[in-house]
């Protein structure tokens, strides 16, 4: 499955400068540039409370008919640190992924998300809502209830890029990927890929929209890797925390109808509902 939307785009660069500017009005030094390094949930879109972008760069649904020989190794366990920013000169954000054969955990600022790989093959989805102590839990029947059958090789690869359009690198073993138009700044997504890794370096998603939307482009970059999390590096799952599972089956009839909003803008944010009233 390719990137978000364009709607999806404009949503996550507006929510990065708002965020920005929030921190900014309440620093005294607003030139700063702070990173978080502990997870918590990031809310999605324009929320109030939003904390910036919104979703990983795909999520795939379905196995490719066939995936390229550059991405044919098998993805070894390892934890890696990105960082995401509105470029040139936009705010940045630190996420942690950390992959294993089973699990697959993507740590954002103020949000966590896992997905897991059962014995018998059946992929299930977690969100941790630190703040609210809450997580949400979406089992193999209710992703395919919401249209969702992940591919789990991809999903250990950070983002589904199989699809697209490859040339080699002037480094051996990395691969430049183009997916979509061009725009004045260049390809419509761009990204360069490391066979040995089995990871993205660097993926850059450019806006269409001028007048009618925000402009520049959205980056993820591979800062460092190692074989297990560094010591300073956030746990997860909110290890050390006692949260209550919801199951995202529930989260219509949920009392708390202000958690089950939030919960579900992230769904819709990233496609796999339709935006509803509670």
């Amino acid at each position: 499955m390719p990137l978000a939307s364009d709607r999806g785009f404009r949503a996550e660069v507006w929510a990065v400068a708002a965020a920005a500017a929030r921190r900014d009005a309440s620093s005294p030094r607003p030139a700063l540039r702070r990173r978080t390094l502990l997870g918590g949930l990031l809310a999605v879109g324009l929320l109030p409370a939003a904390g910036a972008l919104a979703a990983a760069p795909a999520l795939p649904t379905a196995a490719p008919a066939s995936s390229p020989h550059w991405m044919q190794g098998a993805p070894q366990p390892l934890a890696a640190h990105f960082q995401v920013r509105q470029v040139p000169s936009g705010p940045v954000q630190d996420w942690y992924f950390y992959r294993q054969a089973d699990s697959v955990h993507l740590i954002k600022p103020q949000h966590e998300e896992v997905w897991r790989l059962s014995p018998q093959g059946q992929v299930s989805f977690e969100r941790f809502f630190l703040a609210d102590r809450r997580s949400v839990h979406y089992s193999p029947g209710e992703l395919l209830t919401l249209g969702l059958r992940p591919h789990w090789p991809a999903l250990q690869r950070f983002a589904d890029l199989a699809a697209w359009a490859s040339s080699p690198d002037s480094t051996a073993g990395q691969w430049r990927l183009t997916l979509g138009g061009g725009t004045s700044g260049g390809p419509a997504q761009e990204a360069l890929w490391s066979e040995a890794l089995q990871l993205p370096l660097r993926i850059t998603r450019r806006s269409s929209h001028g007048a009618s939307g925000p402009s520049g482009a959205l980056e993820w970059r591979l800062i460092s890797h190692h074989p297990a999390p560094l010591a300073t590096w956030p746990l997860p799952n909110g290890a050390g925390r006692s949260l209550e599972q919801v199951d995202a089956a529930d989260l219509g009839d949920l009392l708390d109808k202000d958690f089950a909003a939030k919960a579900e803008r992230l769904d819709v944010m990233n496609g796999w509902r339709a935006a509803h009233e509670h």
